[in-house]
Formats: structure tokens, C-alpha cells, sequence
């Protein structure tokens, strides 16, 4: 007993009530052990995590290769790329492939997944669509995907989600200044979307008719400095009813933007 008593005070600096059978009550003077028990508690989770290298062709890019992380092959994310290039229509082959008689399903784009360099390019004249399987696209995800310069080729120049995405954080698409889509349209799955997530997108319309809830949403989707809509292209915001109408009316985030709601039927 005197021996934990000893090691008690020796690790916690201060009195506590020790037994064989643990620690009754402890105060710590210290975060250090907390962190220690918190870094061994991740390296536990992380051992399960696989990570693998693909040929981009997989995902019915052109060229390039992939990373991708799994717990198990029906849940993938793609974390990062390299030499990467996708042209035409592209939605990472319906999110879906298959590698060495295993099926893998790609469910969350990572953070800074396609954010390029200074000379990346990884899309090209693109009409991206985030397919069905995906259901979160994290932060910078595919931030500053445009034309670097007025000779080079527009990236990714329209945007399309299917039903299912849920999350959207925060500039997932900040400045993909080539996205000139007339109507973005978010289907009834999205749950969440980040700030700046959309900054710089050249729509004139956004269409939540499909919604028959309220997203949660942070400010300043569409603008970096003045709240949610102001200073963007946007001139109307789509919603099924009056009380759709009703309750983005008194979402804190939208009220600014109420001359430009319109009632879809």
C-alpha cells in the first residue's frame, strides 16, 4: 500500500485517496498524463485504419494516383492524390471500385484531398459530380480548383451532388472561381454545411426545394466577408412551401437573404 501510495503523489503532485484496487478520486496538476492516455487511446483506433495507394483509373480519372484509407473496403475515404487528372463528366466512377476481387466503396472525400499546389492541375473543362455512396466532404476538399492562369484551361466548371451527401465543411469548394453552374441544387440529405464552403462560386440560383428540413449551416457560405448571401451571384433562393419559407425565415443565417426566397410550388 505505501508503495501506491508513493506512486500516486509521485504522478498526481497532490494528495488523493489510493487503494489496490485504483484511484478512488485524483486531481490533476498536470494535463500530461490525460494526453498520454488520449495519444494511446488514438494509436489504438488508427491501428485498424489501412491505408493504400491506387491507380487513379479506378476512380475513372485519366491518369494518377490515389490514397485511400478503410476500416473495411465498404467504407473508404480518399485522403490525397497525386498527378492526378480528371476531364469531361467525372463522379469518381459512381463511387465505387473494385481491386484485386475486392469491392471498395468511396463514403468522405478528405480534407485538402484535391486542394492543389501552385503548378497541380487536377481537373480539366470538369462537370464534377459528388455521387450517391459519398456522404462528407471535408475541409479545402477541392478548394482552389480553377484556371491558375487566362491561358491555361478552366477545372472544375460544374457541380452536382446526388442524394446522399450529408456534410459539407467549411471552403470544401472555396474559390472554384470556374464554377459558373447557373442552379446549384442540394438534395434532401444534406444535414450540414461549413463556412465559406461555396466562396467564390459563380451561381445565380440555389435550389432547396428538394429540402424538407433545415440544414445546419455556418455563415458566409457564398461570401468571405458579409454574412450569407450579400456580394455573391446569387439572385434566388428556391424553398417547396410557405413553411419552408417560414422556417428559413427565422434561421439567424438567412434572414438577410429574404427578398430573394421564392416558393418553388
Amino acid at each position: 500500500m505505501k508503495k501506491i501510495s508513493k506512486f500516486c503523489k509521485l504522478m498526481l503532485g497532490v494528495s488523493s485517496a489510493c487503494f489496490a484496487g485504483g484511484i478512488a478520486a485524483a486531481y490533476l496538476n498536470s494535463t500530461a498524463i490525460v494526453n498520454n492516455k488520449t495519444q494511446a487511446l488514438n494509436n489504438t483506433k488508427n491501428d485498424n485504419v489501412q491505408t493504400k495507394e491506387i491507380d487513379a483509373k479506378l476512380i475513372g480519372a485519366d491518369e494518377g494516383k490515389v490514397t485511400i484509407e478503410y476500416t473495411n473496403p465498404s467504407e473508404c475515404k480518399i485522403v490525397s492524390c497525386s498527378d492526378f487528372r480528371a476531364t469531361g463528366d467525372y463522379n469518381f466512377n459512381g463511387g465505387q471500385f473494385s481491386l484485386n476481387g475486392v469491392k471498395y466503396t468511396i463514403t468522405e472525400i478528405g480534407d485538402n484531398a484535391f486542394h492543389p499546389g501552385y503548378f497541380d492541375k487536377f481537373f480539366v473543362e470538369c462537370n464534377l459530380t459528388i455521387p450517391s455512396t459519398i456522404k462528407k466532404i471535408g475541409k479545402k476538399a477541392f478548394a482552389y480548383c480553377q484556371r491558375a492562369f487566362f491561358w491555361t484551361k478552366k477545372e472544375i466548371i460544374s457541380l452536382t451532388f446526388q442524394e446522399g451527401i450529408e456534410y459539407i465543411e467549411e471552403d470544401a469548394f472555396e474559390e472554384c472561381l470556374d464554377i459558373t453552374t447557373k442552379k446549384l441544387i442540394l438534395p434532401n440529405s444534406v444535414k450540414y454545411i461549413g463556412n465559406n464552403a461555396f466562396a467564390g462560386i459563380r451561381v445565380e440560383e440555389l435550389e432547396l426545394s428538394t429540402l424538407d428540413h433545415v440544414i445546419e449551416i455556418n455563415v458566409d457560405l457564398f461570401d468571405h466577408k458579409n454574412g450569407f448571401i450579400s456580394c455573391s451571384n446569387i439572385k434566388t433562393i428556391w424553398l417547396r412551401d410557405k413553411d419552408m419559407k417560414a422556417k428559413y425565415g427565422d434561421h439567424k443565417y438567412w434572414t438577410s437573404a429574404w427578398n430573394m426566397f421564392r416558393l418553388k410550388y
